[in-house]
């Protein structure tokens, strides 16, 4: 046999030896898809869980959907239920996930809670995806009060400016630690757009329209390099509407 032919052969034997194991894969992954398959016809719902969970309680989200517990798991019609527990005003998505013994866990995420409304009769959390959100007692949470926003502009088919431009800066600033943690109140007018107050010293600081993330490391810088020489108290408003400028006005 030339070396050739001998090589060849070689290559073969080499590329034929692997079928098996390629076969055996194979078989094994037919045989999980259609175990998984057999375990959802067959398996009987035993029980009902949820969790990540915090402003809605266990109880709430049991009520708000039909109870799926000794029913077959192929006749449940989960995009029915997740419709059902996302009418509850903290819930935003959900996703099941179901054991061997027929034990499903509900994993429910919720609206985060972003500014505070006062409102005139009643107050209500703002979300950052635009949702009014009731207050929970006992669940408190630590977001500045939004100013000049009403509750009617935020459940309006279109959004009001003021709710758009709000938003806008406040998911902008909370994702800058500096700016989150040093402002106390936001609010909006007409005339300057959006505005703050600082928790120390109650400094108005105004940032208009647009542009936020620019405006808001504007101000982390002050903060960072002036404040700690001059004090907060010095100042009365800083304007940070202007491109690579800060008006201010001192007390």
């Amino acid at each position: 046999m030339s070396k050739q032919n001998e090589h060849n052969v070689r290559i073969r034997n080499k590329s034929q030896g692997h079928l098996p194991a390629l076969i055996l894969v194979s078989v094994l992954l037919i045989a999980a898809v259609l175990a998984g398959l057999y375990l959802e016809r067959t398996t009987v719902i035993r029980s009902v869980h949820f969790s990540g969970n915090e402003f809605t309680p266990d109880s709430l989200l049991f009520s708000a959907m039909e109870d799926p517990v000794s029913l077959s798991a192929d006749s449940v019609r989960f995009d029915s239920l997740f419709h059902q527990l996302r009418t509850l005003p903290y819930v935003d998505d959900v996703s099941v996930r179901m054991n061997r013994h027929g034990s499903l866990t509900f994993q429910i995420r919720e609206h985060r809670p972003i500014a505070l409304l006062p409102g005139h009769n009643s107050r209500n959390y703002l979300s950052e995806k635009g949702t009014l959100l009731p207050l929970i007692p006992g669940k408190a949470v630590n977001v500045p009060i939004l100013h000049g926003v009403e509750s009617e502009w935020v459940i309006s088919n279109r959004p009001h400016k003021a709710v758009r431009e709000s938003l806008e800066f406040l998911i902008t600033a909370r994702e800058c630690d500096l700016c989150w943690i040093t402002i106390s109140e936001v609010g909006w007018n007409p005339d300057e757009g959006v505005i703050a107050l600082t928790h120390e010293q109650s400094v108005k600081l105004i940032f208009g329209e647009s542009n936020y993330r620019e405006k808001l490391q504007s101000w982390r810088e002050f903060y960072k390099t002036v404040v700690p020489s001059r004090g907060l108290r010095a100042f009365h408003t800083l304007d940070l509407r202007f491109k690579n400028q800060i008006v201010a006005k001192h007390t």
